[in-house]
């Protein structure tokens, strides 16, 4: 695979690479971007891209892959298995407004995260776009996971139709927030990140299953 082979390069070449290629996803968009300009910026061969990517929608989506390990690493995303019942929304909201912050100090975020959405719709995604998608799912998966484990998220769905309607309902705010992202001052966007993670806690919380309530 050649995912193998380019975890196995030398990290230097690794981050010329997603580098490069990070910089030509963000301002062309995944469609537009081309493999020989991302050979120029990171001063590797035509021949070593191909040998590492299946092909470009492969690099894209280690792009996406990486900048996600490393937003995360940055914001300090808690290990589930600490948290407790009493702190697991307060914990979720903290993260964030983290993420949010540190999207803030870089539109490069922005840009990639707006290539992505408009990736979802290219001929050419294929296998890389369904790996994506099964990141976010995995992650969603964990968290809903330990929310049933301490008993703050709902059980009387399935647990794979839970997970679906959630990353349904995440994906939709996050497409509407990239398109209107320069539209709201910082405060505007705390004041709609709180309202969303709120609207999942009253769409997940255990107090909210069933009708008599």
């Amino acid at each position: 695979m050649a995912r193998n082979r380019f975890d196995n390069l030398d990290p230097e070449k690794q981050e010329a690479i997603l580098q490069a290629a990070g910089e030509e996803f963000a301002e062309k968009g995944f469609g537009a971007a081309s493999i020989n300009r991302i050979i120029l910026r990171s001063g590797m061969s035509k021949g070593s891209v191909y040998y590492y990517f299946e092909d470009k929608s492969d690099l894209f989506a280690t792009v996406l892959e990486r900048g996600t390990q490393r937003l995360m690493a940055e914001v300090g995303w808690p290990a589930l298995e600490v948290l407790a019942a009493d702190e697991f929304w307060d914990a979720l909201l903290e993260l964030t407004h983290r993420s949010v912050a540190f999207v803030q100090r870089d539109d490069w975020w922005i840009r990639i995260a707006r290539a992505f959405h408009r990736f979802r719709h290219d001929a050419g995604g294929g296998p890389a776009l369904e790996r994506l998608q099964n990141v976010g799912r995995d992650w969603w998966r964990a968290i809903i996971s330990r929310g049933q484990a301490l008993g703050v998220i709902r059980t009387d769905l399935p647990f794979e139709l839970l997970v679906e309607i959630t990353m349904g309902a995440d994906d939709g705010g996050d497409r509407w927030m990239m398109s209107h992202w320069e539209e709201f001052s910082p405060n505007d966007l705390l004041r709609i990140v709180d309202a969303r993670v709120d609207l999942l806690r009253d769409m997940l919380d255990k107090e909210n299953e069933g009708w008599e309530r």
